[in-house]
């Protein structure tokens, strides 16, 4: 797997997994999305490697926590950036290891910043 110029947005609720695919599509990036953490292992066996993974933490199916687990077990994918989206609080963000935390409800402002700070913008 070889990385790619891709961001994986991963979130249950599609009002807000949409919301961040557009916001990010409209700023020129190439989004793919999952409905949760097994969809997103996935897509990266599919894709290969983004450039960051936003990550929510709580899902059916896999949720973030063990997405994360799985992800930092693979040497490939381990080295996949991860800013955890959540409404569960700092807290709770902390007990897994992330790059960074964007809080819920999200802002643009923020989303944006935080996928500068990983991925080169598109032309």
């Amino acid at each position: 797997m070889t990385e790619s110029d891709f961001i994986l947005v991963v979130d249950d609720d599609d009002d807000i997994r949409e919301s961040i695919c557009s916001l990010l599509q409209d700023e020129g990036h190439t989004v793919i999305a999952a409905a949760n953490g097994q969809e997103a292992l996935d897509a990266l066996r599919k894709h290969g490697l983004p450039c960051l993974i936003l990550l929510d933490l709580m899902m059916p199916v896999m949720g973030g926590a063990e997405f994360r687990q799985r992800q930092l077990a693979d040497w490939q994918l381990a080295k996949v950036p991860v800013v955890l989206i959540t409404a569960a609080g700092h807290a709770v963000a902390k007990a897994i290891p992330a790059d960074g935390l964007l809080p819920k409800p999200l802002k643009a402002e923020a989303v944006i910043g935080a996928v500068e700070s990983f991925c080169a913008h598109a032309a």
